[in-house]
């Protein structure tokens, strides 16, 4: 599966998750533009003219994840999250970042 398609699915499964009220300008905010960026950032990076420049969108989405990664650990520890779909969330994050790792190694490996 290309990393695309799997980010835009982690990114559906982001917009499910169901937060209180007052989280509408926070957390809930802040995991949804998150994780939305991985994406973006990737995306992006792929339409540039050169290699070097997708390899520097690839390196803001690998900054974008951890943020996200932190996010859905925050939103764990306050429950917001159930435990199976806070595992499912985790290993398609963990996933993603194998991907974008493999990524990075081959666009470096071209400039």
């Amino acid at each position: 599966m290309k990393i695309e398609n799997k980010l835009k699915e982690f990114v559906l499964d982001i917009y499910k998750i169901k937060y209180p009220n007052e989280e509408k300008f926070g957390i809930q905010s802040q995991i949804r533009r998150s994780s939305l960026s991985i994406l973006l950032n990737i995306v992006e990076g792929n339409g540039r003219q050169t290699k070097k420049d997708y390899l520097n969108f690839c390196y803001m989405a690998k900054g974008s994840l951890f943020e996200t990664m932190t996010l859905l650990n925050i939103s764990y520890e306050l429950n917001y999250l159930e435990n199976p779909f806070y595992n499912l969330l985790v290993s398609d994050l963990i996933e993603v970042n194998k991907m974008l790792y493999g990524l990075i190694n081959y666009l470096k490996s071209k400039i």
